[in-house]
Order: structure tokens, then C-alpha cells, then sequence
């Protein structure tokens, strides 16, 4: 049937006439009309080409493929259509193909490094893997479509898609993918975005490692959710990180590593936003700005109370942002670093709550925000601290219940541009410095 059908430019189909037996899970169950061993097709798709005249593709439904299929270095002109079918094992290392689409389908695994696909990879809708996926180093020309596809190798610090070094031509959809294991990106090239909204990935340390990537953008939102911690270090990206409504925690460490981030769009960490573990941002160079909140974010148990360098929740030491940083309605129960930013625009930090036992605050020391600072309707704990040593600003806006305790406010060499509204800041500095003094080390300080 396979060869006729196909010789006919027809679909191969053997699915049965009854839907719920067309599941790809049931295939152990499907008998020999329905089962092709792996050599017939890998044949098909090399010798048989040269053999089958007129032969355009190959499209099977429904099909339970046994044994391995091993096309490694082949060249198929013809695209590769295995839809709601059941394979053991699919070699395609060093092959090249005009493109690949298993859709629906059901593998154990795939080792595809150094692949060349001429359009797509298609592996979605419901397809499963229980075992790796690997394609790095591979080139696909078209796009890589993994929306609801469900990668099932797992295992602490364990891989469930390897395509490290990856090139894509157009974008990587993941979009409601489910990933057991880790993702690696690393050093891949995406021209267009990176797209794992209501994706839910780890189970381990890591959940996504995508240090050096290169992307249009990446959107990590509308319900994603991180088990492990995700690496962005060093990527570039043309267009905007969008981690609004993503949920971000790990065991231990980072819940987002990001430091070198370049990203020439804006970071969003809003409508609620979760991070369990630290939000790393630091030295990074961010163009349109940062928008954070409503969002919240919360140490590990595992933190120290009182040693503040295992304080931080969010990082963005040293990062450098052409726009406006705006923190609204952020949650936290340890500190807010910003030291030695320089923010284009303004820095804005209102109605937010920082609670807990321990000590928590903003540390923006050496912090340039030409803009202005926005320092309104902040809810306070007796731990909570404030260090603008050495900072400028533009118009400072405040309120003098959101200044913190005498002991915990830090302002030597602080200086702002304007003041419309009267400010505690403002009667620090013109007091004496036994009122307000910066602290011998960095932990907190009484007057």
C-alpha cells in the first residue's frame, strides 16, 4: 500500500475507522495492516526516489513504524510526512531533507545533529517524545513548530530538546509544549522569536538553558511555567522578554539567570509575574525599559535573615536601560538591587510591599536615573532598607511614610535635580548626619 500510494501521490493512510483507536499511544495494539517496518520507509525515501518516478512525497497516517529509522546522512529531496504515526527510533544525524513534519506523532527517540531542512520541522499537536530530541548544530530554513508537543526525558539536569547551536530562519514555536527535562538554546540563532507561552518546562536544576542565544525575542507569558532555573546569559535579543504571567521557581540558585542580557526592545515581569529565587539582570543593556508588576517575588527558604548578599530577589547591578524602569505593585520579601544602573528615564517604585522577617529594600547606590525617582505608597517592615549613596536622580517624588527608619536610610552624596513634593530625603540632607549616615559595612546600621 505504502509504495502505490505514494507512486500515486496519494496519502498513505492507515488509521482506522474508529477515532479512538487512532491514538498513537494505542499502537502497540494496532495489528499488521497497520504496523511498516522502519527499512521499507528509510528505503523510500532514498533509493526509492530515484526508483519511483513522478514521486513528490511522503505523507503516512496512522502508522505504527518498527525499528529504527535510520536515515543518517541521507539526502531526501522530498518532504518527510509521518502524522499520527508510532516510531521507535528516528536517526537523522548529518541528513538533509526538504522538511520534516510528524505531527500528531509518537517517538521514543530522535537524534537529528547537524540536520539541514530546507523548510519546517514540524513536530506538534499533540506529538510525544519518550526519550531525547536532539538537534543541534542543526539548520532548519523554515520554522520549527513544537506547539503542544509534549517532551517526556527527564531526570535531574537532564535534557528533553537539545538544540544547542541551532539555526532557525524564521521563528521556534513552543507555545503550550510541556517539557519534563531541560531545553537548551544555547548559542542558537532564531531569526524570528522564541515562543514558549503557556509552556510548562524542568524538572531539576535547569529549565530552559539559552545562554548566548540570538532571538527576535523571547516570550516566556500567558501561564509558563518554570521548574529550574532559565539561563539567558549573554543572549541577544532584536525585540522585547516578555515573562508577563510566567511562573519561575527553582529548588536552589537563580529562578532567572540573565546577566549580559542584551535586549533592544523592553523586559516585562508583570501581570503577575511569580519568581521563586533570584531574577538576575545584571549588566545588562535594555533599550525600550522594564516594566515589573504586578509581580512577586520571594527568596528561598533555604536565605539567610540577616546576610545581605543572599537577600536579592531582583538584580539589575550594573545594567544600563535607555528607558524608564517602572516597579508597581511588586511584592517582595528581599532586596531590590539596581547599584550603579544607569536608567535613561525614570525609576519608579510605587505601590509595592516589602514583608517578611528578614532584611529587604532597594539597594540603588552610584545609580544615574536622569529621569527621576518615584519612591510613593511603599508598605514597609522594620528590616526594610533604602541606600541612594551617591545616586542621581532628576525629580525626586516621594511620600514620607514610604522613607524607611533613620537606621535603615542611606543618603550620603545622594542628589536630585527637583523636588515638587516635600521630602523626608530632602530634610535628611539638610539635617545633621546623625540623623542620616551611610553605614561602615553593608549591613544594617542605628542611629
Amino acid at each position: 500500500m505504502l509504495i502505490e500510494r505514494t507512486a500515486a501521490g496519494c496519502d498513505a493512510d492507515y488509521r482506522s475507522d474508529d477515532a479512538a483507536d487512532n491514538c498513537p499511544s494505542k499502537a502497540g495494539s494496532w495489528g499488521s495492516s497497520r504496523t511498516l517496518r522502519a527499512q521499507v520507509v528509510a528505503w523510500l525515501c532514498t533509493n526509492g526516489v530515484e526508483v519511483v518516478r513522478g514521486l513528490l512525497g511522503i505523507k503516512i497516517w496512522g502508522a505504527r513504524i518498527t525499528g529504527t529509522l535510520d536515515l543518517r546522512g541521507a539526502c531526501i529531496p522530498i518532504p518527510l510526512t509521518l502524522v499520527y504515526s508510532s516510531l521507535e527510533t528516528l536517526l537523522l544525524m548529518d541528513a538533509k531533507t526538504s522538511s520534516l513534519i510528524l505531527t500528531g506523532s509518537r517517538v521514543g527517540q530522535i537524534l537529528a545533529d547537524r540536520v539541514q531542512i530546507d523548510g519546517s520541522l514540524m513536530v506538534n499537536q499533540g506529538f510525544e517524545a519518550a526519550g531525547l530530541v536532539s538537534i543541534a548544530a542543526a539548520s532548519v530554513r523554515g520554522t520549527l513548530e513544537c506547539s503542544g508537543a509534549t517532551f517526556m526525558n527527564a531526570g535531574f539536569d537532564q535534557y528533553s530538546l537539545m538544540a544547542a547551536g541551532i539555526r532557525i530562519g524564521a521563528e521556534a514555536f513552543l507555545n503550550g509544549a510541556a517539557a519534563r527535562g531541560c531545553l537548551s538554546f544555547y548559542r542558537a540563532d532564531i531569526r524570528g522569536d522564541l515562543d514558549l507561552r503557556r509552556a510548562r518546562i524542568g524538572d531539576g536544576a535547569k529549565a530552559l538553558v539559552g545562554d548566548y542565544l540570538t532571538a527576535g525575542g523571547v516570550s516566556m507569558s500567558d501561564g509558563f511555567q518554570a521548574a529550574g532555573e532559565v539561563r539567558l546569559a549573554g543572549a541577544r535579543l532584536a525585540g522585547n522578554l516578555v515573562c508577563s504571567s510566567g511562573r519561575f521557581r527553582v529548588p536552589k540558585g537563580e529562578a532567572i539567570s540573565a546577566d549580559g542580557l542584551t535586549v533592544t526592545g523592553g523586559v516585562f515581569l508583570s501581570d503577575g509575574f511569580s519568581a521563586d529565587g533570584t531574577v538576575r539582570l545584571a549588566r545588562a543593556r535594555i533599550g525600550a525599559g522594564i516594566s515589573v508588576g504586578p509581580a512577586t517575588f520571594r527568596l528561598l527558604p533555604t536565605a539567610s535573615l540577616t546576610d545581605i548578599d543572599e537577600r536579592d530577589c531582583l538584580l539589575l547591578e550594573g545594567s544600563r536601560v535607555d528607558g524608564n524602569v517602572f516597579l508597581r505593585q511588586v511584592i517582595t520579601d528581599g532586596l531590590i538591587r539596581v547599584n550603579g544602573a544607569r536608567i535613561g528615564g525614570r525609576l519608579n517604585i510605587t505601590g509595592s510591599v516589602f514583608d517578611g522577617a528578614g532584611i529587604n529594600g532597594l539597594m540603588a547606590e552610584r545609580t544615574i536615573a536622569e529621569g527621576g525617582l518615584q519612591w510613593q505608597d511603599i508598605r514597609l517592615t522594620s528590616e526594610t532598607q533604602l541606600d541612594l549613596g551617591f545616586s542621581e536622580v532628576g525629580i525626586l517624588v516621594d511620600d514620607e511614610g514610604s522613607w524607611p527608619a533613620n537606621g535603615n536610610l542611606y543618603i550620603d552624596g545622594f542628589t536630585y535635580t527637583g523636588l515638587p513634593i516635600q521630602s523626608r530625603a530632602d530634610q535628611g540632607c539638610a539635617g545633621s548626619s546623625a540623623k542620616v549616615r551611610r553605614p561602615s559595612s553593608r549591613s544594617p546600621t542605628s542611629n
